[in-house]
């Protein structure tokens, strides 16, 4: 199960030790999660991914240009 899908960094030592030996992906996670911050739980946080969100599915579906998508979503960023 664990080799069908990645479930992240086990919080038990001795298993992220034993699963992290031939896992380049796990380890770099590891490090990633050492040395990275968390995000803070504020509204700013929701209104950059749920612009980011639309800008992606703009872009995806060929309605804007994924510069023009990212453009769009900094202005609604800004101006909310």
């Amino acid at each position: 199960m664990n080799k069908a899908k990645p479930i992240g960094i086990p919080a038990l030592i001795p298993l992220y030790q034993e699963m992290a030996k031939d896992n380049p992906l796990l380890q770099a996670l590891k490090v990633s999660v050492d040395h990275g911050q968390v995000m803070p739980n504020i509204p700013q946080m929701g209104r950059f991914f749920s612009s980011v969100g639309a800008a992606l599915e703009i872009a995806i579906n060929g309605q804007l240009s994924p510069q023009a998508a990212l453009r769009e979503a900094q202005a609604n960023m800004l101006h909310r």
